[in-house]
């Protein structure tokens, strides 16, 4: 449940559009994250501050996908990452958190949680 609560907040600080690129700088949680890549359809954060909160990731991607890519990439986590479907995401073999979230758009974003523990 944790997971489902920190992947909303996650969305919910996140702005894109076909247009337009990622925000440079997303604060989730209170944790402070900077993107380091930030193209029209990808972006990588880093966290910039509250290193000692566990459930905070360290890092994410965010990437908009089509249903049709996302259908093919959740077929390749499950198989390249033994990834499992559990509480609305999947998880990884290696910690991390694969899920969606629908935009205004017909394009998906998927979010990948890194180094983020659930206590």
């Amino acid at each position: 449940m944790k997971y489902l609560i920190l992947a909303v907040a996650f969305v919910s600080c996140i702005c894109v559009s076909a247009q337009d690129n990622f925000k440079d700088e997303t604060t989730v949680n209170g944790v402070f994250y900077k993107a380091t890549l930030n193209t029209s359809n990808h972006v990588t954060y880093i966290q910039q501050d509250n290193f000692d909160f566990p459930l905070a990731a360290d890092s994410f991607y965010v990437d908009e996908m089509s249903v049709k890519q996302w259908d093919s990439y959740s077929d390749e986590i499950i198989k390249e990452e033994g990834a499992k479907w559990n509480n609305g995401m999947y998880h990884t073999k290696n910690g991390c958190q694969v899920f969606i979230q629908d935009t205004d758009t017909e394009e998906l974003l998927v979010v990948r949680l890194f180094g983020s523990v659930d206590m």
